[in-house]
């Protein structure tokens, strides 16, 4: 796997709008790997806003072409390619920092005029309801939650454009979780770094970003 990150130029048109919009930002690193067949990508992304920087972490299975990013959208450009070798070297019971930008939900059954229910993700908005979520997708992915933190983000709000412009308008809830948490499962947890946490993936929900403790 690969590990990027992108710094982007908010004088850029297309990176102040991609900042503002999850689904645009998909739409633009998805041409990253417009040459890689979609049974073959699983990318990951986050988007960071601190201290007046606003940077994209994004994990991919392949290397990203960075030509395919529009003139001026970064001011600097990394990738990493030798995450996967530093994955390879995790062991049970190290101990790891994490962060996880995520979308907690539980699934509820909406009743329809034609008498059947209709499956849909409603927020979870309680701390302690996010607690268990998170603690639940961790020990279920081969993780321990040791120690961790809660902030809830401001609310998104996403509208499809084209062909889905008619769709739904996406309402997410993120919350941040950093801390630390013991690898119980090597393997699981190696499938649980690789395929994210939660729903809304295509929306920057889910990357678990790892340091040493």
């Amino acid at each position: 796997m690969y590990l990027s990150r992108l710094t982007l130029n908010l004088r850029s048109r297309e990176a102040r709008r991609d900042a503002n919009s999850s689904y645009e930002l998909h739409s633009t690193l998805m041409r990253l790997f417009a040459n890689v067949p979609k049974e073959m990508e699983r990318m990951l992304f986050r988007c960071d806003c601190r201290d007046g920087s606003t940077t994209v972490l994004i994990q991919s299975r392949t290397k990203p072409d960075f030509a395919a990013l529009p003139q001026g959208y970064c001011t600097d450009m990394k990738c990493r390619d030798d995450y996967a070798e530093k994955l390879n070297t995790l062991q049970v019971g190290q101990q790891l920092r994490f962060r996880l930008t995520a979308n907690p939900t539980r699934k509820v059954w909406i009743p329809q005029p034609n008498g059947e229910k209709h499956p849909t993700r409603s927020p979870l908005h309680l701390p302690d309801q996010q607690e268990k979520w998170l603690r639940r997708k961790m020990t279920d992915g081969g993780a321990d939650v040791i120690t961790f933190s809660i902030e809830r983000q401001t609310t998104r709000r996403n509208t499809k454009r084209g062909e889905k412009a008619n769709q739904k308008e996406q309402i997410h809830v993120p919350v941040l979780f950093e801390g630390v948490l013991m690898i119980k499962n090597r393997v699981s947890f190696l499938h649980l770094v690789e395929g994210g946490i939660g729903s809304a993936k295509g929306y920057g929900f889910g990357l678990l970003s790892l340091a040493p403790a």
